[in-house]
């Protein structure tokens, strides 16, 4: 960049800056989450009384302000990036210390200020005081309604005449004085009559200031009839549409929107039109570049004193890098879904090919084993089958999450396939030394599921309430009908679970108990799994626990009919 163009940038940034500083609106730029004064105008200093700002927080630099809800409406901004426009809002300002404060009447705009990588650092406020506008229509109402009630008065006096007439048309005298006196009170009634004109003008002055704040604010803006033609939009539609205004007026605004989502936007306005209501809706809509960008669209109904709609106000944010943002979330979680079932599938054949080389050592076909060589083979084993398992567990959770699982959804006898579940676990409970009682369940009991993905889910509860028992424990399995269900209850007499992890434990990768990890003690993902296959057969998982007298896991399914 060379001298000139630096100098040229210098003066414009002084332009800009005299401009700000003598801008007749008020306008201050707030800075962090405590709103700290980073800049200020003179006409800023004039409405709260020339006090040193610069550098403090809102609740230090204007203390008065507190409890006014203006400290709220910045967070909110600041929080949500969404504009706020107030009109007439009240505020009490301590001008001079030591006086009474002041309630002043504003009109403004807060408007959030977006850093280049998307952070909101703070807000921009801007407006005008509109005190002198308030007062000036509050006394016009007041003329306006002794206005009417000098009208009511005239009325009253003109019955008066008649009767007057009527009855004493022999005093033409009194009759005279009393018309001088109806028409000092017409001349009195045409002057307060042009009074309210003048103040509706002024009212008329005010709202055209407010469009004009409006214009200013950095989203996209617009204000439409009661019957939805758009009649005003701000200078940042245009800039961002690259359109002229006699090409957007009414209904213009289509030639803007996505072929493939104008059907749907116009529906949903039209019927906002018609039932009155919020309209709310992301759609995209073609900059002055000819891309698309998406936006999220809202628009309020503006009524009258009787309720009914006098305008629309609507604006639209864009909210593009969001939604790649989101994409781009669910691209990824979608390649870690692939990646896993890829993975498992990739790893289960060198597995396979470790059991087949063990079990052919095992039968002898290398030449005899010592039998210390057979246990080391059975350990391989052993490590094969677990490690096997585990991979199954982690390609099953893939496929969940893919949605790939196929269910075969029959009645089932729940009695036969508790029966084949206790048979698969009953050796890890001898192992472990925990006495396993399933209360049998009424042999006609039938339920709608998948056969092969209950035993899978009986199976790992079994297995979990065993794994996490301390030898000598004991483990129940019972059931309970209910209206339409049945409940399968699995308690322990394990240490338990904490209240806030009872949930989190049916989250992926999440240990039953963490604080009784052990050694290959699995993925985590078995419950995770084990609700996921309930819930995709109409049913549940849930658990509740005691912590010191342990865990009961209850899985509800739907009943055959004739169960």
């Amino acid at each position: 960049m060379d001298v000139d163009t630096n100098q040229d940038l210098t003066d414009e940034g002084r332009r800009i800056a005299q401009l700000f500083e003598k801008s007749p609106i008020f306008m201050a730029v707030l800075k962090g989450p405590t709103h700290v004064f980073e800049l200020a105008n003179e006409a800023y200093y004039q409405l709260i009384g020339h006090r040193d700002i610069i550098g403090k927080p809102l609740d230090d630099a204007l203390p008065e302000v507190r409890g006014q809800g203006f400290d709220k409406l910045l967070d909110r901004v600041l929080q949500t990036g969404e504009p706020f426009i107030g009109r007439e809002m009240p505020v009490l300002v301590q001008r001079t210390r030591g006086a009474a404060q002041e309630e002043l009447f504003v009109d403004f705009v807060y408007a959030a200020l977006t850093e280049r990588d998307g952070t909101r650092s703070g807000v921009m406020a801007y407006g005008s005081d509109v005190t002198d506008h308030v007062r000036a229509r509050r006394e016009i109402e007041r003329l306006l309604a002794e206005s009417e009630k000098a009208n009511e008065e005239l009325q009253e006096q003109q019955v008066e005449l008649e009767l007057i007439n009527q009855q004493l048309q022999d005093n033409a005298v009194e009759l005279e004085a009393q018309a001088e006196e109806l028409q000092e009170n017409a001349a009195d009634l045409a002057a307060r009559t042009a009074e309210a004109s003048r103040a509706r003008d002024a009212l008329a002055a005010s709202e055209a200031q407010l469009l004009t704040l409006a214009d200013a604010i950095p989203t996209l803006a617009w204000t439409a009839r009661a019957d939805g033609f758009i009649e005003w939009y701000n200078a940042r539609w245009y800039e961002y549409t690259g359109t002229m205004p006699e090409e957007m007026e009414g209904w213009g605004w289509q030639s803007v929107h996505h072929p493939d989502t104008l059907p749907m936007v116009l529906e949903e306005w039209r019927a906002a039109i018609a039932s009155g209501g919020f309209f709310e809706m992301t759609f995209p809509l073609r900059g002055s570049d000819g891309e698309f960008r998406r936006f999220l669209t809202r628009v309020v109904p503006l009524r009258d004193e009787k309720g009914e709609i006098a305008r629309w106000f609507g604006t639209n944010t864009d909210v593009e890098l969001e939604r790649r943002a989101l994409d781009a979330a669910e691209a990824a979680n979608q390649a870690k879904t692939d990646f896993l079932a890829n993975m498992s599938h990739e790893l289960r054949t060198p597995l396979n090919a470790i059991g087949g080389y063990a079990d052919l050592l095992d039968l002898g076909v290398h030449g005899e084993l010592t039998d210390q060589q057979r246990e080391a083979v059975a350990r391989i084993r052993r490590s094969e089958r677990h490690l096997l398992g585990l991979i199954n567990e982690i390609l099953n959770y893939a496929k969940l999450e893919a949605g790939t699982v196929h269910f075969d959804s029959a009645e089932v006898d729940l009695h036969e396939t508790m029966t084949s579940a206790e048979a698969l676990v009953a050796p890890q409970a001898d192992a472990r030394r925990i006495a396993l009682t399933a209360a049998a369940c009424t042999p006609s009991v039938e339920v709608i599921a998948d056969a092969e993905k209950l035993l899978q889910i009986l199976v790992n509860l079994f297995s979990n309430a065993i794994k996490f028992t301390e030898p000598g424990g004991r483990v129940d399995v019972g059931c309970e009908k209910d209206e339409g269900t049945i409940r399968i209850n699995v308690s322990d007499t394990g240490i338990g679970i904490p209240a806030d992890k009872l949930e989190a434990i049916f989250n992926p990768f999440v240990q039953v108990r963490a604080d009784l990890t052990r050694p290959h003690e699995g993925t985590g993902l078995g419950l995770a799994i084990s609700r996921e296959l309930a819930r995709a057969m109409n049913g549940e998982l849930t658990v509740t626990s005691t912590p010191g007298e342990g865990s009961t896991f209850t899985l509800t399914l739907p009943l055959a009919k004739d169960s």
